[in-house]
């Protein structure tokens, strides 16, 4: 027999799950933003200079460049991070993973 409290926890992971799939059906972005867009509401929507960034990133990556090589090229050329900091492989693989998920409303 299962308990209250397992039945309960239960419940609330199905309840979780179903809010979560009304909100994705809704256009709600939920999480932070990634690079290159900025929170409007619930909607994401593009920044301009960061965009172009992003773009840039996923076809240095469509042409072979390492994740450190795209980040050596971003530090060199100056641009900085979506926190002003420099790049780093990680920050570089985070865009170009982010950038197949995203799709804004």
């Amino acid at each position: 027999m299962i308990s209250v409290a397992q039945w309960e926890r239960e419940a609330i992971a199905e309840w979780t799950v179903s809010a979560l799939a009304y909100k994705k059906v809704q256009g709600v972005y939920l999480g932070a933003e990634p690079y290159g867009y900025r929170r409007e509401n619930t909607k994401l929507v593009e920044v301009t200079g960061q965009a172009e960034i992003r773009v840039k990133i996923v076809a240095m990556r469509d042409d072979g460049l390492t994740l450190q090589a795209i980040a050596d090229n971003l530090n060199a050329s100056g641009v900085q991070t979506k926190r002003g900091c420099q790049w780093k492989c990680q920050t570089v693989k985070n865009v170009v993973d982010r950038q197949l998920a995203v799709v804004p409303a």
